[in-house]
């Protein structure tokens, strides 16, 4: 038993062994050779951007409705509120209206005397002359103050200025002083430039619509007769527009022409009210009364076109009318006092088609 045992084992691990043999061995893991790898900061968010271009997820927008155009903001009408100087309280004081003749109130309501007001375009400002005394002189000066009373400032120290007039985007006001025609910023910042420099009676400038020009009238005889003249704003290019010197006021009309009342002597026939080009062409009789709306158009609260006028129609007392064929009886009295109410104005940008002061 036991040497059959023996030769059983023998038999078992000679089987074992050629078994082992036929079967394959399994590959032994090579260890991969070490690296390595340098250490780099954190590139900053700038850097990123610059570094590693942002891939965005594709997706597949919802379609969006077609937004409706968004309407632009039309900004209010200026009411054609008006100034005007008047003496009803004692010495001449600048009033203020409204288009028809309602809510009146005293502007300047000092003891002082204050006349020939001008509004500036937008109406938020009011340039008027004052003859105050002072420690050092006195004398006629232009002055400015808000529509609403309020900020009253000295403009010029001229002791003889007079007859203010804005420019129509409010930067400069020309005026008269010491018979000559004169320009200043209206803040005040720089002296006053005189533009005519002249020997003869210049006054009554008054800027054009687009502001390049201005026009004026001119006396060589002590003021018994004038002529219209216009010269560009820096007081170059001079030129008589009129020639027989029975020009009373000239006004520039809403399309950038002049209104001189009467004017020539070559002309067939004499125009009462005449209209005229800047380069002193093409004279046109603007009509009587209220034809000069066409040209020098007032805008009253309800959106009629009519005519302002400064009129002595009873001996001596100057009323403030409106004038057009919507009134009754053609003229409106706005004023209606015993007082003296003249030199009215208004705002040049003010109703719905903008006026001309």
């Amino acid at each position: 038993m036991k040497k059959n045992t023996q030769f059983y084992l023998i038999i078992l691990i000679t089987v074992s062994t050629l078994l082992s043999a036929c079967t394959p061995a399994a590959p032994t893991a090579t260890a991969a050779p070490s690296a390595t790898v340098p250490t780099a900061s954190a590139p900053s968010k700038e850097e990123s951007a610059d570094l590693y271009p942002v891939v965005m997820e594709t997706t597949i927008p919802e379609p969006t409705p077609t937004a409706e155009p968004t309407p632009t903001a039309t900004a209010e009408p200026i009411p054609c509120t008006i100034a005007f100087a008047s003496d009803r309280e004692g010495p001449r004081q600048i009033f203020l209206m409204d288009g028809e003749g309602q809510n009146l109130r005293n502007l300047t309501s000092d003891t002082f005397d204050n006349w020939n007001p001008s509004f500036s375009a937008d109406g938020k400002l009011v340039a008027f002359v004052s003859f105050r005394e002072t420690e050092q002189t006195s004398g006629k000066f232009i002055f400015v103050i808000n529509a609403d009373g309020s900020d009253l400032h000295q403009l010029t120290t001229d002791t003889d200025s007079d007859f203010p007039d804005w420019s129509h985007d409010g930067l400069l006001i020309t005026y008269t002083a010491g018979g000559d025609i004169w320009i200043i910023p209206a803040d005040g910042r720089v002296e006053p430039i005189n533009l005519t420099n002249s020997p003869e009676r210049d006054q009554f400038s008054t800027f054009s619509p687009d502001g390049t020009q201005i026009a004026w009238a001119s006396s060589n005889d002590e003021g018994n007769s004038w002529n219209v003249f216009v010269m560009n704003t820096d007081g170059s290019n001079i030129r008589q527009i009129t020639n027989n010197g029975r020009v009373s006021e000239v006004q520039w009309t809403v399309d950038g022409r002049l209104f001189t009342g009467w004017g020539w002597n070559d002309r067939e026939e004499m125009c009462h009210n005449c209209v005229i080009d800047a380069n002193g062409t093409e004279v046109v009789d603007a009509g009587g009364k209220t034809e000069l709306q066409r040209f020098l158009p007032f805008w009253t609260p309800a959106g009629d076109r009519v005519e302002l006028a400064n009129i002595d129609m009873f001996d001596g007392n100057f009323e403030i009318y409106l004038v057009g064929e919507v009134f009754p009886d053609l003229f409106f009295n706005l004023t209606n006092h015993p007082a003296k109410d003249d030199h009215a104005t208004w705002p040049a940008n003010c109703g719905p088609g903008g006026s001309q002061d």
